[in-house]
């Protein structure tokens, strides 16, 4: 006849104690993981999306700066809607050690001034665009 001891040796543990103390394990693991990630890469964040320009019509004309051309205002015709010329008004010089998108420096004002377009970008810098030479010109904030 046999017989079967109820009690169990010292210091074993039991099957539920090592699931758990294996996913506390993973849980410290993957906090230490992601911590060291996210010191070492501080920049991975991306910036949001610039704010829709309204275009601006004069005459059979309409201006605008599209956020595929950045920097650029294009006059477009009216009625055949072809592009009639665009003028760079600023250039944005990038760091290539740097993230793209966190360089960026978007127009958010087009305003008519007699025969010109007040332009003014992200970074509060203006300058004025002759309509008839299409002539840019900085100008005090």
């Amino acid at each position: 006849m046999k017989t079967t001891s109820t009690r169990s040796a010292p210091f074993t543990r039991t099957r539920s104690f090592d699931i758990i103390e294996r996913i506390h394990f993973s849980r410290r693991v993957f906090l230490a993981v992601w911590l060291t990630i996210g010191l070492m890469f501080p920049a991975i964040a991306k910036r949001s999306a610039p704010l829709e320009l309204k275009e601006i019509t004069i005459g059979a004309v309409i201006y605008s700066a599209p956020h595929d051309a950045m920097g650029f205002v294009v006059a477009t015709n009216g009625e055949t809607k072809k592009e009639l010329w665009r003028v760079r008004i600023y250039e944005v010089k990038k760091d290539p050690k740097l993230e793209g998108d966190v360089q960026d420096v978007f127009i958010t004002s087009l305003v008519k001034d007699g025969e010109s377009l007040i332009v003014t970008n992200e970074q509060g810098k203006k300058f004025r665009l002759d309509l008839a030479t299409q002539k840019v010109t900085a100008t005090e904030k």
